[in-house]
Order: C-alpha cells, then sequence, then structure tokens
C-alpha cells in the first residue's frame, strides 16, 4: 500500500546522471567502498555495474555473516545495500529514514522525509496512513535517501475454516493469537 506512481525524475537516465554529477563537482565520477556479505555479492555487484557507467566506482568488500548491519550502522561506509523483511512502513521508517535511526548512520537531516512520516505515525485511519506512507516513500526515494532496487511481497492466506484472524493497522501479516480453526 506504499508504492507511489507519483515519483517523478526517478528513471534510467545516464546521461542526467552524468550531469548531476557533474554539478556536484564530481565530472570524473568517484570512488567509495561498500560492505556486502557473501550471499548479497551479485546484487551488489550489479549496483556496482549500474554505477560504473557514470563513472562511479563502487568496492565491494564482503564481510563476515552477521555483521552487516553493524558495519552499516558503524559510519565507515558511504553506503550499505541490506535486506528488509517483514517491517511496516513505521518500523521500515524509525530504523533507516529518521535523523537519529540507526541505519542513519550520519546522522543526516531529511526533515521533509520526517515531517511526512511523522504525519504518517499519527494518522487516524488505515487509508489516512496508507496515502501519507505513499508520501514518505515517495519524497525519501525523489530526494535520493531511498534507493530500492528489489522488493520482496510477503503475503499470507486463510482459509475459510479459520476464524478471528485480522491483520492489525500498521502490520503487514495477520495476528493470528486469538485464531479458531473449524
Amino acid at each position: 500500500p506504499y508504492y507511489s506512481p507519483d515519483v517523478d525524475g526517478v528513471g534510467y537516465d545516464l546521461d542526467k546522471a552524468r550531469e548531476l554529477l557533474t554539478e556536484a563537482g564530481y565530472p570524473d565520477g568517484f570512488e567509495f567502498d561498500t560492505p556486502t556479505l557473501e550471499p548479497l555479492r551479485t546484487i551488489t555487484e550489479a549496483v556496482a555495474a549500474s554505477l560504473a557507467q557514470v563513472g562511479i566506482t563502487m568496492n565491494i568488500e564482503v564481510q563476515q555473516p552477521g555483521t552487516l548491519g553493524e558495519q552499516v550502522r558503524s559510519g565507515k561506509w558511504a553506503a550499505g545495500l541490506t535486506i528488509t523483511r517483514g517491517q511496516t512502513a513505521q518500523a521500515f521508517f524509525e530504523e533507516r529514514l529518521t535523523q537519529d535511526a540507526p541505519f542513519n548512520a550520519f546522522h543526516a537531516d531529511r526533515s521533509s522525509v520526517t515531517e511526512l512520516g511523522e504525519q504518517a505515525k499519527a494518522a487516524t485511519t488505515q487509508a489516512e496512513a496508507n496515502a501519507l506512507w505513499a508520501q514518505t516513500y515517495a519524497e525519501a526515494v525523489t530526494q535520493g535517501y531511498l534507493i530500492v532496487v528489489g522488493q520482496v511481497t510477503t503475503g499470507a492466506g486463510i482459509s475459510s475454516r479459520v476464524h478471528d484472524a485480522h491483520v492489525p493497522f500498521g502490520y503487514l501479516l495477520p495476528d493470528l493469537r486469538a485464531v479458531t480453526v473449524d
């Protein structure tokens, strides 16, 4: 429910990327290191190959299993590719996008994103929250704070024999604690 078709200006335009790099003072690109884990190497290499097309060299340093989150949060790396699963929009926002978020190692001020996220957290209906989360994530993408490389959708199917299963406000999966089955 957080997808937004309203994100403008985000596309695959190598000439525009080179132009923006030049405007930012990097006409010949730049180089940086990023951590990854062996199971994520293929996707990290694909991102590196994409960046290389505009002169950005992303050096990949494989980390020991169980250390990637700590490495990304350490502030040692300019960027980090991570996988998130099963998080609500609010949990992802609080973990990665707010100024004091654990995965915002440099405490970057993302006030336009934070303002929208706080409005979404205060929403009183699911529809209002979904619309505000969509705006929040559209702003995060537009501002370059979030680059979505892929998505895994989580789903659950429930039989008509199952009773009292419901999806609580702000969650992705049903709460099964009160469930009964015929």
